[in-house]
């Protein structure tokens, strides 16, 4: 359970990440500037990923009640 939040937090961070910088018109060059913005995915990412795990356990939960 817990391997899997943390795989379904970084998961979605990094690939939000990747997303944003490569979009960007003009790409960030410092390392303040690639980290602030993998900080901010990363923080933004984990409500997200409680969210994702909070889903999956009541579904679990649900299936077990109907057997």
């Amino acid at each position: 359970m817990v391997k899997r939040f943390i795989a379904s937090w970084l998961g979605l961070a990094v690939v939000f990440f990747l997303v944003s910088y490569l979009a960007a018109a003009e790409k960030p060059d410092t390392f303040g500037e690639i980290y602030g913005i993998l900080y901010i995915w990363l923080l933004w990412m984990f409500p997200v990923a409680c969210l994702i795990e909070l889903g999956i356990n009541l579904v679990k939960k649900r299936k077990n009640k109907n057997k």
